[in-house]
C-alpha cells in the first residue's frame, strides 16, 4: 500500500482465491476502517496544499502528520466477468486505488472495473501492479525464472536501524533477460525515502539454467 501512496504503483489487488468470502470479511472488518484513517491523513495533505497556495487559507496544525500529497483511497469489488491467463475469474476480488492520482484512477477503471472488459493480460496486470517482470510463457522461460523480494527495515525509537527486522515489502518474479529492467525498477524504488524505511533486494538465482549474466 505504501508503494501506491508514493505513486510507484497504480493499485493493489486484494485476493484470496481459496475463499473469497474471507476476502470480503477482511475488507469489511480490517481494510475499510484502516482506509478511513488513512484518508483522513490524505485530506489533511490536501488542506496543506490549499493553505500553501492560498495566502488567506486556513493553516494546518504544524505537528499534524502529513503525506507529501493529497490522496483518497477507494476499495472496490471487481464484479465483471474478468479473467486473465492465470486467474479464470477475478470476480469477488478487490482493488485499492487512489482517486486523487489520475493514473491510478484511470488504469483501475479502464482495466479492472470496466464491465465491458472480459479479459486482462499478464502484461497489463504487471503495469497496474508495477511489476518489472513477466510470468514464464514458454518451456525455455521456465529455466530462467528469478524470484525477487524487496526487503525493508524500519528505524527504532532511538533512530537506529533495526537490523534483525527485515520484512518483505513486495515480491515478484522476473525472467533472466529481464534483470536489467528489474535493476532500473529497484533503483526507482530505492530512490524514494519511504517513511524511514531502508530497502534491499534479495534474488534467488537457484532456478536459473546455465545462462550468461545480463547485468554489466
Amino acid at each position: 500500500m505504501a508503494f501506491m501512496l508514493l505513486r510507484l504503483k497504480p493499485c493493489v489487488i486484494i485476493d484470496y482465491a481459496g475463499d473469497r468470502d474471507q476476502v470480503a470479511d477482511y475488507v469489511a472488518s480490517v481494510l475499510r476502517p484502516s482506509l478511513r484513517d488513512l484518508n483522513a491523513l490524505g485530506g489533511l495533505a490536501g488542506e496543506a496544499v490549499v493553505a500553501a497556495e492560498s495566502p488567506g487559507g486556513a493553516a494546518v496544525e504544524p505537528n499534524a502528520p502529513l503525506y507529501p500529497r493529497p490522496f483518497h483511497l477507494v476499495c472496490a469489488r471487481i464484479d465483471g466477468p474478468l479473467e486473465s491467463p492465470e486467474i479464470p475469474s477475478w470476480a469477488g476480488a478487490y482493488v485499492v486505488y487512489d482517486t486523487k492520482w489520475p493514473l491510478s484512477d484511470r488504469w483501475v477503471n479502464d482495466n479492472l472495473l470496466n464491465s465491458e472488459k472480459s479479459s486482462i493480460t499478464e502484461d497489463e496486470l504487471a503495469t497496474g501492479l508495477d511489476y518489472p517482470g513477466s510470468i514464464p510463457k514458454t518451456p525455455a522461460d521456465m529455466g530462467s525464472i528469478v524470484p525477487v523480494s524487496y526487503l525493508g527495515r524500519m528505524k527504532s525509537e532511538s533512530g537506529e536501524w533495526m537490523g534483525d527486522r527485515w520484512e518483505c515489502l513486495t515480491s515478484f518474479i522476473v525472467l533472466h533477460h529481464q534483470l536489467p529492467q528489474m535493476a532500473l525498477h529497484r533503483i526507482r524504488y530505492q530512490a524514494v525515502k519511504m517513511f524511514d524505511i531502508e530497502m534491499e533486494v534479495n534474488m534467488d538465482t537457484s532456478l536459473i539454467d546455465d545462462l550468461p549474466n545480463p547485468l554489466p
